[in-house]
Order: C-alpha cells, then structure tokens, then sequence
C-alpha cells in the first residue's frame, strides 16, 4: 500500500509524448502515459519527412482514438500536433507547410478554443 501512494504522488500534471511521424505509437507506451496523466499531448514529430502527409497523422490519431475509448473512466483528454522540431514549424507559430491541419479542439470552458502549436497546447494545458 505504501508503494503505491509514493506513485499516486509523483503522478505528473501531464505528459508530452513526443512520437516519429513515420512510427505508430507502442501500445504500452501510450496506455501507460494515458492513465497517468491528462492532458496527454502527442506530437508526431518528423512531419517533414513524410511530406507533411495529411493522411500519417490520421493514421496515429485514428490508434490513439482506439486506446481513449477503451480507457474513458480517467478523463484524460489526448491533443496531437504534426510537428517538424528541427525547422520549429508548429511549436510556436502554426507552419505554413500544414495549412490541412485546423488544429485540435481544446473544449475549455465551452469556447472555441483550438491548440494548432505545441504553445498553445502548453497553454491549456497549464490553464487546466
């Protein structure tokens, strides 16, 4: 029982998974990140190396949307955001080179609120 207290409280505030937008997300990984903390924000990093391609991201959001539904009991909320860190398209100013990317619906006190950088992201993420 003590073990598990000193773990209930280093539990974080949130996590960054920080994903290759080439890869899929290791399911260990991402349940393991989901029940420990909300937000999860998920950047699919290397965006640039697969041409800025719409459909990869689509394709880790559509795994990751598998594992939210099947853990919706701890509220965790889970923003992801193509990034390409080298050239900081993404991070702070949204890239021209992702103009399909709308962003992701942050839902924060009912206003339209949208995350298109990993600033914004932080953002709510510290106002939660």
């Amino acid at each position: 029982m003590q073990r598990m207290l000193e773990v209930d409280a280093a539990r974080p505030d949130g996590i960054m998974l920080v994903i290759a937008a080439d890869t899929l997300v290791s399911t260990e990984v991402f349940v393991a990140a989901l029940g420990y903390a909300k937000p999860l924000i998920v950047l699919g990093n290397k965006i640039d190396t697969v041409d800025w391609a719409e459909a990869q991201l689509r394709t880790t959001v559509a795994a990751l949307d598998i594992h939210v539904s099947k853990d919706k009991t701890n509220g965790s909320s889970v923003i992801v955001i193509p990034i390409a860190a080298l050239q900081g398209d993404n991070l702070v100013e949204p890239s021209r080179k992702s103009l399909w990317f709308e962003g992701v619906d942050l839902g924060v006190g009912g206003a339209d609120k949208t995350a298109t950088t990993l600033m914004d992201a932080l953002e709510a993420a510290l106002a939660a």
